[in-house]
């Protein structure tokens, strides 16, 4: 089937732009056919099922009634031999623009054929982890995505499926990338992108973080956000390199500046992460059970098999961006929840982002996130309208790291405690009782 006639009968014409590109090569390489009958029958279903361990031990009837469905409509099946290409077989660059929404020919279900589409990631990905030589419990917990997506959808609209706008993500943990979960928390070789330089004293091991000049400052010293006019007394930081000495302005471990410049003689403090440097990218999957203590087990496994199974160019540090490293949290729930105990064995960054960004994973919310009708239905829910409403401040969201020699240490909570670091004339920053 072309790709008009395609978009015609599902009434998606206004997406041929997205999938024009690749539609012949996908065809050509991803016959639909033969997409079928390896992954549309009710054997293959059951087996992703079964092996990506979902809430029930058996796929729903729901799922095979989809893929019969999607079996016997060809622009259903050329759609989703497409994506499944796209998705886990073809380039990884560019990335798919968008994909049909599907409303208008399946309504509800069309979470759900998206669904069918996405437990291909499942034989895929142990196929690729299988060529790598990879242990089976990094391979058993990558696929474990699916099951995770499943269940958001299951949270935000009661039905099975798969939120649209979450299909290319899967595409990230495909080859060439080296993107995998280990223990609670999933990584990727990246480089370091954050404008900031983290520097370390030889005397003591004490860690100073210097922002750089194109950051802009909230008077509070909080990023300002990027979709609202810069408020009155907002500033922009010193950064600066002399032949003795590095000038700036430091970055609390709570993740905001302070507006005062340091010097940090180049005899005495050494940089130890700067922009371009290899690290660890840090995901968070949905699924709960985020104690400090899986936490902590999860970074410090990642940090050994990266740095054992691809050496080079070897790895300097865990960093992360999130709603979930935002330093509102610490001000929105109670000192012994397991976000707010993370937090303090961590160095928060200030970064750019939007208004309330990142606030769809905690409500799940179509359309954006509105507080008028956002679901409290958990205690992290009610704790964060409460606080938007009490305080009238959008959300926004942090960025986090941790130098990798530090993995061992972080329940002491080690870059807290060292702040503020002597000899510099810097004093404690206000709220930063709660260690």
């Amino acid at each position: 089937m072309n790709l008009d006639e395609m978009l015609c009968t599902l009434g998606e014409a206004e997406m041929r732009d997205a999938l024009a590109p690749f539609w012949d090569e996908a065809q050509r390489d991803c016959p639909p056919a033969a997409y079928a009958a390896r992954f549309l029958t009710p054997e293959a279903i059951a087996e992703s099922w079964r092996t990506g361990r979902f809430f029930t031990p058996d796929p729903p009837a729901e799922l095979p009634g989809m893929a019969r469905r999607i079996r016997g409509t060809p622009a259903l099946l050329a759609l989703a031999a497409y994506a499944h290409w796209r998705l886990f077989e073809g380039p990884r660059k560019p990335g798919q623009a968008g994909w049909p929404t599907l409303e208008s020919f399946l309504g509800e279900d069309a979470g759900l054929f998206y669904l069918v589409v996405a437990l291909g990631f499942i034989p895929s990905i142990q196929a690729y982890h299988r060529r790598l030589g990879l242990p089976s419990s990094v391979m058993e917990g990558t696929g474990l995505q699916i099951a995770r997506y499943c269940d958001n959808y299951r949270r935000g609209r009661g039905r099975l499926g798969i939120y649209i706008n979450q299909m290319s993500w899967l595409a990230c943990y495909m080859p060439p990338s080296l993107y995998f979960r280990i223990g609670r928390f999933e990584y990727r070789k990246y480089l370091f992108c954050y404008p900031v330089r983290v520097f370390r004293r030889h005397s003591d091991h004490t860690t100073v973080t210097l922002a750089m000049n194109d950051l802009h400052f909230t008077p509070e010293g909080d990023h300002c956000l990027t979709d609202m006019p810069e408020p009155e007394g907002s500033w922009r930081p010193v950064f600066e390199v002399t032949e003795q000495a590095t000038r700036g302005t430091p970055i609390t471990p709570w993740g905001r500046a302070v507006r005062q410049v340091v010097e940090l003689p180049h005899d005495e403090w050494e940089c130890v992460l700067k922009p371009g440097d290899p690290i660890l990218d840090m995901h968070i999957p949905s699924g709960g059970q985020m104690t400090p203590e899986a936490a902590e087990s999860s970074m410090r496994e990642a940090y050994h098999f990266f740095n054992t199974h691809f050496p080079k160019p070897h790895v300097r540090a865990i960093a992360s961006y999130s709603w979930i490293f935002s330093n509102q949290i610490e001000e929105c729930l109670p000192p012994e929840a397991n976000l707010a105990q993370l937090q303090r064995r961590l160095h928060l960054l200030p970064c750019a982002s939007q208004a309330n960004s990142g606030l769809w994973f905690v409500f799940l919310q179509d359309g954006g996130f509105d507080p008028a009708t956002a679901r409290r239905d958990t205690s992290l829910q009610r704790a964060i309208l409460d606080y938007l409403s009490r305080t009238g401040r959008p959300w926004q969201v942090n960025t986090m790291f941790v130098l990798g020699e530090d993995l061992e240490h972080l329940e002491a909570g080690i870059y807290r405690r060292q702040w503020p670091p002597s000899g510099l004339g810097l004093e404690a920053a206000p709220s930063q009782e709660r260690l």
